[in-house]
């Protein structure tokens, strides 16, 4: 029999727009604080740009139980996607309707979106919420996404070397953070009973921070803050029991770690070196660094890619982290040798410091007008508008006018700016609190040096020696690389000492090696049997063999950064100065941590409680 179908509830009864009571010059920077007491805060930014019947309301739910444990993180992880597959099929009218949900779970919270026409928000944040409060694990719906999430975690273990140095950066900067293998433990301990306990955990005690943003007035958000405390019915969680993800603040000096691959397949490497750049609530040095890092990464991926070819990913940008520090980054992912390829980086790093001398002032001009057009763009939407709100609100600062302090710093820079930025942070002869964090991932065909080698050869002889390994030359062992790097004259020229290279090569060769000779003219060693060239005066070996010989007689030049001898946690120092992470997480606990976010202003609410309790 045909029927028509029941009424969208979602669909816009009315395209009317709420606009603001008095006319107003330009838009308000910041939303009003409606309500705060000890369980919630309530922002609300009404529409006074775009006069669109839109609307964004966002939450998140911060419980202790949500991410202080592995298991809790994966239960919640659980729960999200099981809540989220069930409102999917139950909301596909409201999708009909160009409305649409998230829920999440991320930085120690439930996190809660509802987008779309503004007269139907308030209906699909109480479905979402209904779900959450109410939810019942179905054992079959159980399996299956469990299974999803341990398929999830495999296949990362297959992930590309970049995005496992990536998440492996995460884990030694951030507290509590957990590795794949936490991960694989703690997923052998779920249960459907233990799921269905943490659901209803997580809502017992909760803090919830909420903002009401478009086509909405005062009344409106307040009765959808309403809505949600109804709903939830949960107790106040102090802010002390919410397991803040807190940030190592690791002291100055030069640390690397060697990540084992585990994909034995995989014919890609990858190397992220890390540079510390100050506090990530240093609004002008964030400025400076912007401005920097698109300079930095033209350069870098010119000479790294497309001129030596030690890639397919190649770049240079700037990342943070929450209550941290911002950082200076640089990333190669390809076939060539970590070693070698951080060896390459080193030499990009010390000579882009003439680079930025040379700068002229229009090109210094040019880059600071780039970034004041881009952010000088109008925001487009009220999507647009509730991101830019949502970050101070959720990143517990409240400051809202970062924009147009970045602005007043742009307009005062000079480029000998970027100069003392540049000695302050990365140059490693000036920056007294020098901290770098590289990260190494070998593929299963490319030596990588033990624990002993990187203490008792400079990464110069080990990249060289890597790369002679890489290049299929295996007679020679590392201690015959250093005695030969010790022995040679820097002045000769790189085709003398390659020639020398060659000769030590041919007597250590077993006699079933076909023999060799030098070939001078094209200054090259050729085998007499075959035309295959070996040590070319362009190759990456030569280039290796100029950076071993022209630092054999360098001072080292991190030993005394470290204050910490972390060689008492069986930590290796090599003969640079760079310390080798081998347990990131015994290191971790020799650090201190970032504190937690102090708000740039006294949060004052427009509204007392005490009044809305006589209203109601």
């Amino acid at each position: 029999m045909l029927h028509l179908p029941s009424r969208n509830a979602y669909l816009p009864e009315s395209l009317s727009v709420t606009k603001p009571a008095t006319p107003v010059d330009k838009p308000a920077m910041e939303p009003v604080l409606l309500r705060k007491n000890d369980k919630f805060e309530v922002w609300f930014k009404q529409d006074d740009q775009f006069f669109t019947p839109h609307g964004h309301i966002g939450l998140t739910i911060s419980s202790e139980y949500v991410n202080n444990s592995p298991l809790n993180h994966l239960l919640s992880t659980l729960f999200c996607s099981l809540v989220s597959a069930e409102l999917q099929e139950q909301l596909f009218s409201a999708l009909l309707a160009n409305s649409y949900f998230y829920v999440a779970p991320g930085g120690g919270s439930i996190n809660v979106d509802v987008t779309g026409f503004s007269s139907g928000l308030p209906t699909l944040l109480k479905t979402v919420l209904q779900k959450l409060k109410t939810f019942k694990v179905d054992a079959q719906q159980f399996s299956i996404y469990r299974d999803k999430i341990e398929r999830m975690i495999q296949s990362q273990r297959q992930n590309n070397p970049l995005s496992l140095l990536g998440r492996q950066l995460g884990a030694v900067n951030v507290v509590p953070a957990f590795d794949l293998e936490m991960l694989e433990e703690a997923l052998n301990n779920m249960t459907l009973d233990g799921l269905q306990k943490h659901t209803e955990l997580l809502f017992s005690k909760a803090y919830v921070k909420m903002l009401v943003s478009g086509n909405y007035n005062q009344s409106v958000a307040l009765e959808a803050s309403n809505q949600v405390l109804d709903i939830l019915q949960f107790q106040p969680a102090s802010r002390s029991s919410i397991n803040v993800r807190r940030i190592l603040d690791i002291e100055p000096g030069y640390y690397t770690q060697i990540v084992p691959i585990s994909d034995q397949k995989c014919l890609n490497s990858a190397v992220v070196c890390t540079f510390y750049c100050g506090s990530v609530y240093d609004t002008r040095d964030a400025v400076i660094l912007h401005i920097l890092k698109n300079m930095v990464h033209t350069a870098f991926f010119a000479q790294l890619r497309t001129s030596e070819q030690l890639g397919y990913r190649v770049g240079a940008g700037s990342d943070f982290t929450k209550n941290g520090k911002r950082m200076l980054k640089f990333i190669v992912e390809g076939e060539s040798n970590p070693a070698y390829v951080t060896q390459r980086i080193n030499q990009f790093i010390c000579q882009y410091r003439q680079k930025l001398q040379e700068l002229t002032v229009e090109e210094f001009e040019l880059s600071v007008q780039s970034l004041i057009s881009v952010k000088q763009e109008k925001l487009k939407s009220i999507d647009e508008e509730f991101s830019q709100l949502w970050g101070p609100i959720t990143s517990d600062k409240y400051k809202f006018d970062k924009g147009n302090e970045n602005m007043e710093h742009l307009k005062q820079l000079s480029k000998d700016d970027l100069l003392v930025f540049w000695d302050k942070y990365v140059n490693e002869d000036t920056a007294h609190g020098y901290t770098r964090l590289d990260m190494q991932m070998s593929s299963a065909k490319i030596w990588e040096p033990t624990a002993e080698e990187f203490e008792m050869y400079p990464g110069t002889v080990i990249a060289l020696y890597g790369s002679l390994r890489s290049e299929g030359h295996t007679g020679l062992s590392i201690a015959d690389v250093q005695s030969f790097v010790s022995s040679a004259d820097a002045s000769s020229s790189i085709e003398s000492l390659l020639a020398e290279l060659s000769k030590l090569f041919v007597t250590k060769q077993v006699p079933s090696v076909p023999s060799k000779v030098t070939d001078v003219t094209n200054t090259a060693v050729v085998d007499v049997e075959g035309p295959r060239v070996i040590f070319e005066s362009s190759s990456k070996i030569a280039t290796a063999l100029q950076m071993a010989i022209s630092s054999a007689n360098k001072a080292p030049k991190f030993v005394t950064l470290s204050k910490t001898n972390f060689a008492n946690i069986d930590m290796k120092q090599s003969p640079e100065g760079i310390w080798l992470i081998n347990d990131y997480k015994r290191f971790q606990q020799t650090q201190a941590l970032h504190g937690i976010s102090v708000p740039s202003r006294k949060l004052v609410p427009l509204i007392a409680e005490s009044a809305l309790v006589d209203n109601n």
